[in-house]
């Protein structure tokens, strides 16, 4: 009994240091655009449609021709009165996102109920994190023992991947669940045979996973082929019609899917174009050994400094991943211990596989693999239990030490993706006096999350470049008459050029030039400007004198649309 009651007290502990550590980050940081944009879906209002189809009566955004307060624009992330209903959702997931709508209507109720607060929207992944655990240790000790399971669910609680899935404010840690899920019930089936529960859930969580991110595909696909391979108590005929059960209940959104693709959005095609030859050849690597340390590309883990030791352990995982698999394959040998080296071989190398059919540059998104975690932990687990306990005991330790970089990131008050709009939001309303304008060069979702940091202070005027509905001199005239000071705000703008700036060069004074991350900042004395404004504004445009930006904060621009 005191041995029971010992195991039972390490599992509670490592779930509530699961716990403790998702919940005292969920308002660490705040939302990056991304985020912005599951806020606007979830409350009903589409943000990225193409102007032509915006029906404002509707929650469309519509790009106001002045400068409105901050809250004008804050009603986009916010529950209408009364709240819109799932009709709304869908539609605004119809005409602005690429995406399904599975995640956004989960949300949607949850914020009705917890508000829209970004604390309260990261609870729901952090939720669904969570709820993965129980099912993870399940799998490991059936897999590979206890030992297996304590070890797995060590990692997946603590790696720094895992905390930053656990609390994106994205459909990601739904996809976590449900990859877990659907690989815990494969599991179930082989080993009980046909049941009808089983059997329905598998078809209801398969398709609960297709119509939340269509990388699913790649963890259906790799629990399907298990299921092929090493049927267990299962027949393989029934394989195909829980499969084509599962293709009924999707398809009333798939099959709309060429409508939906063909709408104009704002920030389309920005993964166009395939990756460079040397990616093919690193780019699975990449993924997998992200999903071991920080979610980010080789390239930036090592420009961040982060320790060898951390690559090194994904890296080493992966081959090992690889090794088990290629042996299990030439021998025939498919039991439970080859599901996780297929889940995770299918979701690294499968974005490169959708890169080379469509032309894009999905593999360089480490997003995309979360859906593997779990698989990377079970991994973890098979790993760390073949080793005796004192070198697992100094690895452990070794790797904890290795990650304190990523730790480090995901607690600053910083943004992860370098959208800096709390930070830059706590700027202007220290500067802003009455008589003053923010002009955001963004695109929607950038100019709806610098005004969610803005509180109560400076009107703000909307520059989406992409809705060509900006013209220089006459709506920079518009906005700024009647004005005292300007600032201008540069961020997520997706490379659309800003002339805005150029016009505010030559007809008002600069005063100063900050950065922010990636977000860029000029303040501007327009009567001081308007005073020379003849004299200005005969100056040609390659004799403008360009201030240096004053960096007020360190990091790299990112692009992370």
């Amino acid at each position: 009994m005191p041995g029971v009651r010992l195991g039972r007290a390490v599992w509670v502990a490592l779930f509530g240091i699961a716990m403790l550590l998702r919940l005292s980050l969920l308002d660490r940081q705040g939302l990056w655009v991304d985020e912005v944009f599951s806020l606007a879906m979830a409350t009903g209002h589409s943000i990225e449609q193409d102007p032509a189809i915006s029906r404002p009566e509707l929650g469309d955004f519509v790009e106001p021709r002045a400068a409105v307060p901050p809250a004008e624009l804050r009603r986009y992330l916010q529950h209408d009165s009364p709240p819109a209903g799932p009709y709304r959702v869908l539609r605004g997931v119809f005409i602005s996102d690429t995406s399904p709508p599975l995640y956004y209507l989960l949300l949607w109720a949850w914020t009705l109920a917890l508000g829209t607060s970004d604390a309260a929207l990261r609870l729901f992944s952090a939720a669904c994190s969570l709820a993965a655990f129980p099912l993870l240790r399940s799998m490991a000790r059936e897999i590979a023992g206890e030992r297996a399971a304590l070890a797995a669910c060590a990692f997946y609680a603590v790696v720094p991947v895992g905390l930053e899935a656990g609390i994106e404010g994205r459909m990601y840690g739904l996809t976590i669940f449900l990859g877990t899920l659907l690989a815990w019930t494969s599991l179930a089936l082989a080993r009980r045979g046909f049941q009808p529960w089983l059997t329905l859930l598998w078809i209801a969580t398969a398709g609960g996973g297709f119509l939340t991110h269509y990388f699913f595909a790649f963890v259906w696909f790799a629990c399907a082929l298990w299921l092929l391979l090493a049927p267990g108590r299962l027949d393989r005929r029934t394989m195909p019609w829980m499969s084509a059960a599962m293709a009924l209940l999707i398809a009333p959104w798939f099959l709309r899917m060429p409508e939906i693709l063909a709408h104009w959005r704002v920030a389309k095609g920005w993964l166009d174009g395939l990756p460079p030859l040397p990616r093919f050849f690193v780019a699975s690597l990449d993924l997998a050994a992200g999903l071991f340390s920080i979610s980010e590309t080789l390239g930036e883990r090592l420009v961040k400094k982060e320790p060898l030791l951390a690559i090194l352990v994904g890296l080493g995982v992966a081959a090992f991943a690889a090794v088990r698999l290629l042996r299990r394959g030439r021998r025939g040998d498919w039991g439970p211990r080859a599901l996780p080296g297929l889940w995770i071989a299918a979701s690294c190398l499968g974005p490169l596989a959708f890169d080379l059919l469509c032309r894009s540059r999905s593999e360089m998104i480490s997003r995309y693999a979360w859906p593997a975690l779990p698989a990377a932990a079970l991994l973890a687990g098979m790993l760390g239990a073949r080793l005796a306990a004192r070198p697992f005991r100094i690895l452990a330790a070794l790797v904890l030490l290795a990650w304190l970089p990523g730790y480090w990131r995901l607690f600053l008050p910083v943004s992860r993706h370098g959208d800096s709009f709390r930070e830059t939001g706590n700027v202007l309303r220290q500067w802003a006096r009455p008589g003053d304008v923010v002009i955001v060069h963004s695109i929607p979702s950038g100019v709806l999350g610098l005004a969610r940091y803005l509180g109560e202070g400076p009107a703000v005027a909307s520059w989406v470049g992409q809705l060509g509905h900006r013209r220089v001199p006459a709506d920079a005239e518009a906005i700024t008459t009647g004005e005292r000071r300007v600032a201008l705000v540069e961020v997520h703008e997706l490379r659309a050029p800003a002339p805005e700036e150029d016009w505010l060069r030559a007809n008002a004074r600069l005063v100063d030039a900050r950065e922010l991350r990636d977000a860029r900042l000029f303040l501007f004395d327009l009567d001081a400007g308007r005073a020379g404004s003849s004299r200005m504004a005969k100056r040609p445009d390659a004799e403008l004198e360009r201030a240096p930006l004053l960096p007020v904060t360190t990091g790299r621009a990112i692009l992370s649309r």
